[in-house]
Parts: C-alpha cells; structure tokens; sequence
C-alpha cells in the first residue's frame, strides 16, 4: 500500500471549549495545527476548503468512546499492557468516514483507523530525564486470555524494533532490549 493516496491527512481533536485541527498532504510531512473555538461550521468550512482526497481521523468524540466500547475486543488494550503504555483512554480511537459521494461530508458508515498513539508512556521523561522504571512483564486478565497471545508477540516484535533501530536514543534501547527479554520469558 502507498502511504501517500490521500491528499490530506486530517485529525481533529474536539472537546467542548476547543477543537484542534491537524493536517499533514501528501506533498509535505510537516505538521500544520490549528487551535480554535469549537465550532461545527468553521470545521465543515476547513473540511469543505482541502482539495483531493481527505481522511479524517476524530480524537476525543462520543462516537470514539463508542467504538472503543463497541469493538474493544480487548487486543488493543492487551498490546498496550504489553509495551507498558500508560496512557490507555477511549479517546485513543480513530475512524475513518465513508462517504457515498466524492463531495459529501455526511458520513454512510465508519471503519476503525489504524492505531495510534500507542507508546511506551511507563517510560516517559520527566523534565527531560529518563526516569528509571521497572518493566514487570504483566499477566493477562481472564478477558484478555483469548488475545494474549497474538498480542504477547506483537508486543515482542515492537520491542526487538525498538531495541534495534538507530534512531533510537542508546538509552532507550537499553530500555527495549530489557523489555524484549522480559517478554521473551513471559509464559503465554
């Protein structure tokens, strides 16, 4: 799959005193963000304004707590144990609209976006310095048992590419390697 087929790349966090706007084309990786009132029609308006093929992810909706609630088939979360992310909310869903017509903005339907923010938070910095933590390898809750295992090795090979990828700070790969060891001994 190409990773520049839409034009646009649009998320929108919404919360009741603000919404913020970020957009990323396809010519360009550099991240435009726009902070303003809430308001509907100004977002139709930015939305009614890109030209080309857009895809809209929300952040923080009621219809992502529905999602999350909906088709929470306990993989994400249990990933997330997994990579010791702390930062496990409903707001974290994305969708993806469908639309009948190129030109509508009134929705058919949904697919779930890929996932996103989905980070090590256990491990963040604080006031810009790596705080040690401990990585104790989490066990699965009896709802989890039935995903454990495919996540338990995805959560592996996350690990591995952060414990080799040399963009990556050598601290934190020291980090992901302990991790990776943690988990390769991990009896599920």
């Amino acid at each position: 799959m190409q990773d520049n087929i839409y034009d646009h790349y649009v998320a929108i966090d919404w919360s009741i005193k603000n919404m913020a706007i970020a957009r990323m084309t396809k010519k360009s990786n550099r991240i435009s963000v726009i902070d303003v009132p809430s308001d509907l029609g100004n977002c139709v308006a930015y939305l009614k304004n890109l030209k080309g093929t857009v895809v809209l992810t929300f952040e923080e909706t009621t219809v992502a707590q529905w999602m999350y609630t909906e088709l929470k088939d306990g993989f994400v979360d249990a990933f997330a144990r997994l990579i010791g992310d702390s930062d496990r909310h409903f707001y974290n869903v994305g969708l993806f609209p469908q639309f009948k017509a190129e030109k509508s903005l009134t929705p058919v339907g949904y697919r779930l976006a890929p996932v996103f923010d989905k980070l090590p938070m256990m491990f963040a910095p604080v006031d810009d310095r790596v705080v040690e933590r401990a990585f104790d390898t989490p066990l699965p809750s009896i709802e989890l048992i039935d995903v454990w295992s495919r996540a338990l090795n995805l959560a592996r090979h996350y690990w591995d590419q952060a414990a080799n990828h040399k963009s990556i700070s050598t601290g934190f790969r020291k980090i992901a390697a302990e991790c990776l060891k943690r988990l390769k001994g991990a009896p599920f």
